[in-house]
């Protein structure tokens, strides 16, 4: 084992209250809400250790308050973390958006959970990709050890002088955030030379700057409305190379991490199952039974949901005969769901264009057992085509019916 490295068992709400420590943030605004709230406990147990010397922590009155003061320290130049999920984030919408355009770089530890109605504090991806498309790079750890690593990665690429957008990372409610594993971390020397290659955040037109006024949060006409929107589009596709860039290094210093996809048993597959998060668990275990049955199909997870890794996803999949994209998240009305879209859409204008069967799973928190990966996802997608092809909506796989 390296030098700069140690063993330390925790859930995915410690770990990443713990890589925020190693960051050493300067300001977190916190609401708790289940099953995010032990990240923000953790956090205040840390500092009561006196472990986050130079940290202020602000428990605030909801989420909306606490992502305000998190908009705020930001503007002014603090490095800022924060935990949210669920109907905690729909709250502060409004404000989660507007760190997108106003260019401040916020990780937000996201343990995804259904929203209302009807209530329920299980694992769907509704939450999180309410704000697909709000200007927020977003990427999905799949165990405890993935949110560590992602978290402070997340700081690296936020705070990147070519990106200086905010970044959610988003792990499965109860699956990853309360599971406890044994997991890689920074010792005190290591934590010392991360720091030293994170940097010290330097903002640009800091609101506490010295040398000259700033305004922020002014009205734009539509002679500039539209070009600075512009430039949080260039600032999200800078922020796929810089995720490359930060991964490699990363990875060379410290210990390997994932890549923006990853594949298994993809080298010679026909057929895929592509998933967010801790699913791809799942998915490798039918895998390896379907391919005792003679069946060439491959499992993908794609850790960068924002920016989505097009050419990367189009290159693993382009050559498939069939795909099946598996959404944890329900769409009403419409015939492919949020990441279903996405993949299809890779593949808009590409001579190369496998069949794909879009796939909703696991809503509230349902299991998706191996034998229904393979029973209902992946004997339909290979041997039953018709009963998919032309389908209007997604295939809901372990659905009991209802009125």
């Amino acid at each position: 084992m390296s030098n700069k490295i140690t063993k330390q068992a925790g859930d995915g709400n410690y770990m990443g209250a713990l890589a925020m420590v190693h960051v050493d943030i300067g300001v977190s605004a916190l609401f708790q809400i289940t099953p995010s709230t032990q990240g923000a406990e953790w956090l205040m147990e840390f500092k009561r250790l006196g472990m986050m010397p130079h940290t202020k922590l602000l428990l605030m009155n909801g989420e909306d308050d606490a992502f305000t003061a998190c908009h705020t320290a930001s503007q002014c130049g603090s490095t800022v973390g924060t935990f949210t999920c669920s109907q905690g984030a729909l709250f502060a919408a409004q404000v989660i958006k507007s760190l997108g355009g106003s260019r401040c770089p916020v990780v937000t530890l996201f343990a995804t959970r259904t929203t209302s109605a009807p209530i329920s504090i299980h694992a769907s991806h509704d939450d999180v990709l309410f704000f697909k498309d709000c200007g927020i790079i977003t990427l999905f750890a799949r165990n405890p050890q993935e949110v560590y690593d992602l978290t402070l990665l997340a700081f690296k690429i936020g705070q990147d002088a070519k990106v200086q957008l905010p970044v959610i990372v988003a792990y499965d409610g109860f699956d990853v955030s309360h599971t406890v594993t044994s997991n890689d971390v920074l010792n005190e020397q290591g934590v010392l030379e991360y720091r030293e290659w994170l940097g010290k955040y330097k903002r640009p037109n800091s609101l506490l700057s010295l040398d000259h006024a700033v305004s922020l949060g002014g009205l734009a006409l539509p002679h500039h409305h539209m070009d600075i929107v512009y430039a949080q589009l260039m600032a999200m596709e800078n922020a796929a190379d810089v995720s490359k860039t930060a991964i490699a290094e990363f990875s060379e210093r410290f210990w390997k991490i994932p890549d923006l996809i990853n594949g298994y048993k993809m080298e010679d597959a026909e057929y895929a199952i592509v998933s967010l998060g801790s699913t791809f668990g799942t998915t490798r275990e039918a895998v390896d039974v379907a391919r005792e049955k003679g069946i060439k199909v491959g499992a993908l997870s794609i850790m960068s949901y924002r920016p989505f890794p097009v050419h990367d996803v189009r290159e693993a999949l382009g050559r498939m005969k069939a795909v099946a994209v598996l959404d944890r998240a329900p769409t009403f009305g419409t015939a492919v769901a949020q990441l279903g879209a996405d993949v299809a859409g890779v593949f808009y204008n590409s001579p190369l264009r496998p069949d794909m069967m879009n796939c909703i799973y696991g809503i509230g928190g349902r299991t998706l057992s191996v034998e229904h990966t393979f029973e209902q996802i992946i004997h339909p997608l290979v041997h039953e085509r018709d009963a998919w092809i032309d389908a209007a909506r997604p295939v809901w796989v372990g659905v009991n019916g209802g009125k």
